[in-house]
């Protein structure tokens, strides 16, 4: 009876596995469509013009907006997020600007350095840097938050790899804030001295090629023309900081375009 017993017991413990098995199968088939869905409204987002975005603001986004709040979890929150970044690119500097100001909220409310999820931050971060490229009049209106709490993301995380991604767009973000001030950097909301400095933990950046590469083609660059701006008191791109700085870039290739890469054999051969 005792053999009986055991083997009823490891059949209903067998059956309990299936049928976890079984639940997570579906919840990652649910998962998968709702990424397809985001992938598809990101393709007509970019492709259809204003022809989908009143569709889209009618009939799609009621839906993403209500995984941007606190009662979903981490996966809605990123997908929401996914898709107010593909509008803010694709049509926020055209007639969608009105909505900025509220989605930008949304992403400074998501760039959290206390978030327990970098794949939420990062999404939130890479948003924030495509308002200061296509809205930044709306943007620079937040930038001073919108920097904190980069800088915030930067500095508590520039050493964890689980959030590489996620902070090498928040440095890429940093950058494209310092740029959408053009100009007006006399009266700029945020100063390169206050941001630059913070940033330079976290370099050589990497978990995002593409915006690894934009991060440093604007450091060479300003190392080659501004050193002052990002090391302080090294004013000489030969210096032994800048130098260092750029040996360490060097070492991740596969985040250095070949315009960069040009310049860092040109610097470093002398």
């Amino acid at each position: 009876r005792k053999g009986t017993k055991k083997g009823a017991a490891a059949e209903a413990e067998e059956e309990e596995d299936e049928e976890e098995e079984e639940g997570q199968e579906e919840m990652d088939a649910v998962e998968d469509c709702a990424c397809q869905a985001v992938d598809v409204l990101t393709v007509l987002l970019h492709t259809e013009g204003p022809r989908f975005q009143l569709v889209f603001e009618e009939e799609f986004f009621p839906t993403f907006a209500g995984w941007l709040g606190p009662s979903v979890g981490s996966f809605e929150n990123r997908l929401g997020l996914c898709v107010v970044a593909s509008y803010l690119e694709y049509h926020g500097a055209g007639a969608a600007a009105a909505h900025v100001p509220k989605m930008t909220q949304v992403l400074l409310q998501f760039c959290d350095s206390a978030h327990s999820d970098p794949d939420v931050v990062q999404v939130a971060c890479y948003g924030l840097g495509v308002g200061f490229q296509v809205a930044p009049s709306v943007l620079l209106g937040c930038a001073a938050e919108a920097c904190q709490r980069l800088l915030g993301v930067v500095q508590a995380h520039a050493r964890d790899e689980e959030w590489d991604s996620c902070v090498c767009n928040a440095v890429s973000a940093l950058l494209k804030a310092l740029d959408a001030q053009g100009e007006h950097a006399q009266q700029a909301v945020v100063k390169p001295h206050a941001v630059l400095p913070g940033v330079l933990p976290a370099l050589p950046v990497k978990g995002d090629e593409d915006e690894a590469k934009l991060v440093h083609r604007k450091v060479v660059g300003l190392l080659q023309s501004q050193p002052a701006v990002l090391l302080g008191s090294s004013a000489d791109p030969g210096a032994s900081a800048a130098l260092s700085l750029l040996q360490a870039i060097a070492r991740v290739p596969e985040c250095v375009d070949e315009d960069t890469s040009v310049k860092l054999r040109e610097i470093l051969s002398h």
